[in-house]
């Protein structure tokens, strides 16, 4: 079943707390999953059913499912690895923050300028760049040279992210929706 809501004027005012707003539900549900099945019928191959706010960011972030490449779901239980954050990793001893080799600063390196490659074509900052742990917290970061290059990164990011918002030359209003921590 497809349901499709509409959200009447809501007159109660910031002063109500969150349980207070949830009582009184201003929410109009509209059963229209006929009307979604019908357009369904009609689409051509290759053609997609979308509302309104639908755009190009949406339509690259889309995943086809039940493609191993594309759907994470598909890979199921093959991974057992853990996910760790920037500050779980260096206490568990997984990521180097000091001492680094040069072999595995060039390897750091180069994979971080892949990633930040891929983000100026116009990949998710989220997916791109903030793959790289190293980003997340610069200060954390005892070796200078991977410092530095963690600081460079994050100031490549943000001089970009200004020009395209001051140009306006993006097609989404989200161009960037992470907010780019301040190189120091």
């Amino acid at each position: 079943m497809v349901m499709k809501a509409s959200v009447e004027d809501d007159d109660s005012g910031w002063e109500l707390s969150i349980p207070e707003k949830m009582e009184k539900s201003n929410t109009n549900w509209v059963d229209i999953t006929q009307d979604f099945e019908e357009a369904c019928r009609e689409l051509k191959l290759g053609e997609l059913l979308h509302d309104k706010l639908f755009g190009l960011f949406e339509a690259m972030s889309a995943i086809e499912m039940m493609d191993p490449k594309m759907d994470a779901g598909m890979i199921g239980n093959q991974v057992n690895r853990k996910v760790l954050n920037f500050e779980q990793a260096i206490k568990d001893g997984t990521i180097k923050i000091k001492d680094l080799t040069l072999p595995e600063l060039i390897g750091i390196m180069d994979t971080c300028f892949c990633c930040l490659i891929t983000w100026l074509e116009g990949h998710s900052l989220a997916q791109t760049v903030f793959t790289c742990l190293y980003i997340h917290n610069p200060d954390f970061i005892e070796d200078p040279a991977m410092k530095a290059f963690a600081l460079g990164i994050l100031k490549i990011c943000d001089i970009a992210r200004e020009k395209v918002n001051k140009a306006a030359v993006f097609e989404e209003v989200r161009f960037c929706n992470i907010r780019i921590p301040e190189a120091h």
